[in-house]
């Protein structure tokens, strides 16, 4: 994972393009991160400089940057010389992750295109499963379910399960401390000595899409 990266093109005696992101925002109830991006000369050359055109930056597989040379002229590239500059704004997936290629071509000294370059970057991972605090208790007696929330608009339903059998405390809630009591009833379940295994799940909803689950024992 990173905030930030680069890659060179191929290059031609010399000079090359260097594109270059940095993450600027995140959103986490948006699950959304935004990247500005330059791309710029790189490389020496013994004239110092060369005519380069027909210049394309795709990200993530939308082309963010077209140049060419019957509608745009040449540009005269010389070391650190910026062609283009921008932002793009990705949407993670549910949970949180988010891959993206960055694909630059150029036609260096040469009318057609020369030097390519490609990677692929892996963007900070987004938060966005709630987390929630349960002890060891007794059947009968509550004890208090502690929730931290990703974003507060975020929305949550905690189970609870024994085997195959489960039964909801809350469903789609806000409330970041829920009392439990699960009853006695469940005692029936115990098949050798004084104790058995609850397992509490809680799943994170943002809107009607759930985002992903946590559980604890």
């Amino acid at each position: 994972m990173a905030s930030s990266g680069s890659f060179n093109t191929k290059g031609y005696e010399g000079r090359y393009l260097t594109f270059s992101w940095e993450e600027t925002s995140q959103s986490v109830s948006n699950n959304k991160t935004t990247i500005a991006w330059t791309l710029k000369g790189g490389g020496d050359a013994v004239s110092g400089w060369y005519y380069t055109q027909n210049i394309k930056v795709t990200i993530d597989g939308e082309a963010v940057f077209t140049h060419t040379k019957s509608k745009n002229g040449q540009i005269k590239l010389w070391k650190d010389t910026v062609v283009a500059t921008g932002t793009y704004t990705f949407t993670h997936a549910a949970d949180g992750t988010k891959d993206f290629k960055a694909y630059v071509e150029a036609g260096i000294y040469v009318w057609e295109v020369n030097c390519t370059g490609t990677q692929t970057f892996t963007l900070d991972t987004i938060p966005r499963k709630s987390t929630m605090t349960v002890a060891n208790g007794t059947l009968g007696k509550a004890q208090t379910l502690t929730v931290s929330q990703q974003s507060s608009s975020f929305t949550h339903t905690i189970r609870y399960a024994i085997g195959d059998d489960y039964w909801t405390i809350v469903t789609k809630s806000k409330a970041l401390s829920i009392e439990s009591a699960p009853p006695m009833e469940r005692a029936s379940y115990n098949t050798k000595g004084t104790s058995l295994t609850l397992v509490f799940t809680i799943i994170t909803y943002n809107g009607t899409t759930e985002v992903g689950s946590n559980t604890y024992s």
